[in-house]
């Protein structure tokens, strides 16, 4: 899927809503599932990634946007990482 070009990639990231956010300080937004993926994919790079991926899929789960998420993120959870 690729990003749209333009004011309109912004757009979804600034329709977040404060609980939309996996991490601190508005970072990692689940605003939707194209968002939901990238998130997880950069959830790496958080000073806790485990606790960001859990929210991710908190918020996906939420907002029915499981299916978005990486095939990682169903393998991540069948581990029982936390």
């Amino acid at each position: 899927m690729a990003l749209p070009r333009g004011p309109s990639r912004n757009m979804a990231w600034a329709r977040a809503t404060p609980g939309e956010h996996a991490g601190p300080h508005g970072s990692f937004p689940v605003a939707s599932p194209h968002m939901a993926r990238s998130a997880w994919n950069l959830a790496g790079h958080a000073e806790h990634p485990d606790v960001v991926r859990e929210r991710i899929r908190t918020i996906a789960a939420r907002k029915g946007y499981l299916d978005a998420l990486p095939k990682t993120a169903h393998t991540w959870v069948a581990r029982g990482a936390k």
